[in-house]
């Protein structure tokens, strides 16, 4: 027989709430360290959403993240996107980078009144090989290409005539929004109240 704190314990590792049918990302590790997106969360998140996602009715996902590894993140994006049930956003605090992507993800996807969202386009640092520096170089441009089309899908359903050239001029460097800049470039559906 499982104790209470055993049960607390594993909501606090996972990050859920089964009886609100909530799943908490956010990029806090356990020595206080902001992560970022990584391979924990995107276990944890694919593992919750998996269990969520057994039963009927909607999921909610708290989102707060700096950001991090582009693949861990795509990772929860398909998760969240295979899910059969409706799936609402809300990002709090930090909704950056990655978890810009993640959000593009949700059926609804809010902010609150004063969270940030930051795009960007992806960089690394790599050393190695010239051959398989260019071989990385490739990857990341088709990551960056991945992440410009699916904003760009998002942003065109309000502003159909909103152009990739645009696009990269904005978002070339970190670009930061308020909740309302993001609501009415089209990035999210509503700021909470």
């Amino acid at each position: 027989m499982a104790r209470k704190s055993d049960s607390i314990g594993t909501f606090f590792d996972y990050g859920l709430d089964a009886s609100t049918r909530t799943l908490y990302i956010g990029s806090i590790g356990t020595e206080g360290v902001d992560n970022g997106v990584d391979y924990k969360m995107a276990e944890y998140a694919i593992k919750g959403l998996d269990i969520l996602d057994r039963s009927e009715g909607p999921i909610r996902i708290r989102l707060n993240t700096i950001g991090g590894d582009e693949y861990q993140g795509l990772a929860i994006y398909d998760a969240i996107s295979l899910c059969k049930n409706q799936v609402s956003i809300i990002g709090m605090g930090n909704i950056m980078s990655m978890g810009a992507w993640v959000i593009q993800a949700a059926d609804e996807r809010i902010m609150t009144p004063n969270a940030t969202m930051m795009v960007h386009y992806g960089i690394w640092s790599y050393e190695g090989h010239s051959m398989d520096y260019l071989q990385w170089a490739k990857e990341l441009s088709r990551l960056n290409k991945l992440m410009e089309d699916t904003l760009l899908a998002r942003i065109r359903e309000k502003h159909p005539k909103f152009s990739a050239a645009k696009f990269r001029r904005q978002f070339l460097f970190d670009s930061f929004l308020s909740a309302q800049e993001a609501l009415d470039l089209g990035l999210i559906d509503r700021v909470a109240q």
